[in-house]
């Protein structure tokens, strides 16, 4: 399984991904401190899996089945960002809820109705204190540098061809014949139109 490094035919990136994977596992199955004793435990037990199946109760059969399915769950993925090195997260401790009263019904003599009570000792709102406290404004950025290729490559512009000085245009000389053929048009109309009738 996972117990020793794998021969030279197996990609060592997948193999170091499924140890960590399962170490994450074993983590949010048995917590931190159960992480901790298992690897406690190691230096006396016989192998992993008897050390195992004493830290989790379960045996080393189940692990991998039970991986296989927690891998795809949204708590895996939550898992994997998880630090045995960061502090235990508090848990919040249970308080009292209050308690409902009952609904006076209505009465020709008026009923005493209790109204709740604050139990334990208040304590004064603290006023704002007349002292100036000092805040830390924030650091200043820092230069990091970017990885190499990060940056935009500049493009160079097509440099376009320029037309030989003696050569010429062809679209200005086409430009001119058209602006001729639209004279002789508007000439030949304008005869046709203004001619005298008889």
């Amino acid at each position: 399984m996972m117990a020793k490094v794998p021969d030279g035919n197996t990609n060592m990136d997948l193999w170091r991904s499924e140890s960590y994977g399962l170490v994450v596992y074993i983590a949010s199955q048995i917590g931190v401190d159960g992480l901790f004793k298992l690897a406690y435990n190691l230096g006396t037990a016989t192998s992993f899996e008897a050390a195992y199946q004493t830290v989790s109760g379960k045996p080393i059969d189940t692990l991998l089945g039970s991986f296989g399915r927690w891998i795809f769950t949204d708590a895996a993925s939550g898992a994997f960002t998880f630090t045995i090195y960061q502090p235990a997260t508090p848990s919040p401790t249970p308080a009292r809820t209050a308690t409902s009263t009952q609904t006076p019904t209505p009465a020709d003599t008026a009923t005493f109705t209790p109204s709740p009570t604050v139990t334990g000792v208040l304590s004064l709102t603290p006023l704002p204190s007349r002292t100036p406290t000092f805040t830390p404004s924030p650091a200043p950025a820092t230069n990091t540098p970017r990885p190499a290729g990060s940056l935009n490559t500049l493009t160079p512009t097509p440099v376009r061809n320029l037309a030989a000085p003696n050569a010429t245009n062809t679209d200005l000389s086409i430009g001119i014949i058209i602006l001729v053929i639209g004279a002789i048009i508007v000439v030949v109309a304008a005869i046709i139109l203004f001619r005298p009738r008889r």
